[in-house]
């Protein structure tokens, strides 16, 4: 993985590529990544959605939104 990130130009690059290798390696057909900023997640990356799922995905998600706000909560995922 290191290797293959080698040389990306920018964060953005570096994150869509890192995306991309490990839902690949995972075999996942779609993903998105969020990283934490602030108390919520923010939307940082998406792998093989096309704009329809993009659009769905929440762009950030704030403590006790859903499962994964739930978690946040708890400080299950930090």
């Amino acid at each position: 993985v290191s290797q293959a990130l080698a040389g990306q130009g920018s964060l953005v690059e570096l994150g869509d590529q890192a995306l991309r290798l490990t839902a690949e390696a995972m075999g996942a057909v779609g993903a998105n990544h969020y990283m934490a900023d602030a108390g919520k997640l923010r939307l940082a990356a998406s792998y093989a959605l096309h704009d329809a799922r993009k659009e769905q995905a929440p762009s950030a998600i704030l403590k006790s939104e859903g499962l994964i706000g739930e978690a946040l909560l708890k400080d299950d995922i930090w």
